[in-house]
Parts: C-alpha cells; sequence; structure tokens
C-alpha cells in the first residue's frame, strides 16, 4: 500500500513534466486536485503559448532609447503522460532534484 499525498481537503498531489513545442523537457511541477483529470485540467490553465515577444532596450533611467526587436518565446505545455500521483518519498526526491539545479 503506498503512502500517497494528501492534503487537509482530501486532494492528492500529481507530479507532471513541462515541455516546449518541439516536446523537448523543459520544467516539472506538481499540482494539488481530487483526480488526476481535475489536476490535469488545472495544470493546462498555467501553460504559456509560444509567441513573439517585443522588447525595447531602456536606457539607466527607464526610458526607452531604442526597439530592441522581436525574440521567440517557445512556451511551456504540460505532459498529460507524464501526471503521476505522489508518495511523500516520490515529492521528496523532485524537491531534492529542483533544489540541486537552481542553487
Amino acid at each position: 500500500m503506498k503512502n500517497w499525498m494528501k492534503n487537509p481537503k482530501g486532494e492528492s498531489n500529481y507530479l507532471f513534466n513541462w515541455m516546449d513545442e518541439d516536446g523537448h523537457y523543459c520544467g516539472f511541477n506538481n499540482e494539488w486536485a481530487p483526480t488526476m483529470a481535475k489536476a490535469r485540467a488545472k495544470a493546462k490553465k498555467r501553460e504559456s503559448k509560444s509567441k513573439w515577444l517585443i522588447y525595447d532596450v531602456l536606457d539607466k533611467k527607464g526610458n526607452v532609447v531604442k526597439d530592441g526587436g522581436k525574440e521567440w518565446f517557445k512556451g511551456m505545455y504540460i505532459n498529460p503522460k507524464s501526471f503521476k500521483r505522489a508518495t511523500y518519498e516520490t515529492s521528496s526526491e523532485m524537491d531534492r532534484i529542483a533544489n540541486m539545479i537552481t542553487c
């Protein structure tokens, strides 16, 4: 019997991966929800779509000095097949990995 993570609302913690528009993995996250389908739906709302980002170049006072140009942002999309319900052990491992790659 697995020791699934639950919050006071009775929701489970679901771990999942993010991918870019080319299908390359670019991160991971988690979502609390009562079911996997609801976790996927909540995470889907947090996706950032691919788009062109237009930016300006600013001087030290914050004034626009020239048009900086455009840059393609690949976006981040959930990988629905990667959703797994978390145990305390798997969640702790993911936290450890996150700390290693961000410190």
